[in-house]
């Protein structure tokens, strides 16, 4: 949920910048939580759906996240031909990260919910 945080005041500070040296530091956090999501994405995933179909679960992750990787770029072509300039589509993903987080913190709560549930019922 950090990294979606991150990523919101990254994307949005990112599209107002005009200095060489804060798009660069934007930029290299931004990648940053590229890596940290996908080193963390096995441990989470088991967090919250347990272990049993770790593999199946993390290889449709994985197509989402390759899927995301072709859209990504059409959606900023998209919005760069519409507005002349790619502060609208950074804006876009701010806003997408807000939503992501929003999911997380879903996910997290049924997580703990469940736990709290087998926690009981022993």
């Amino acid at each position: 949920m950090l990294f979606f945080l991150l990523e919101v005041v990254a994307f949005w500070q990112l599209a107002g910048t005009r200095e060489a040296f804060v798009f660069e530091m934007l930029v290299l956090l931004i990648i940053s939580c590229y890596g940290g999501g996908f080193s963390c994405m096995p441990a989470y995933l088991s967090d919250i759906f347990g272990t049993r179909q770790l593999s199946a679960i993390h290889g449709r992750i994985l197509t989402a996240w390759g899927l995301a990787g072709v859209a990504g770029p059409s959606i900023v072509s998209c919005f760069h031909a519409q507005t002349g300039g790619y502060t609208a589509s950074l804006y876009f993903f701010a806003c997408c990260f807000v939503l992501n987080f929003i999911i997380a913190a879903v996910l997290k709560q049924y997580g703990l919910r469940k736990d709290m549930a087998s926690h009981s019922a022993l």
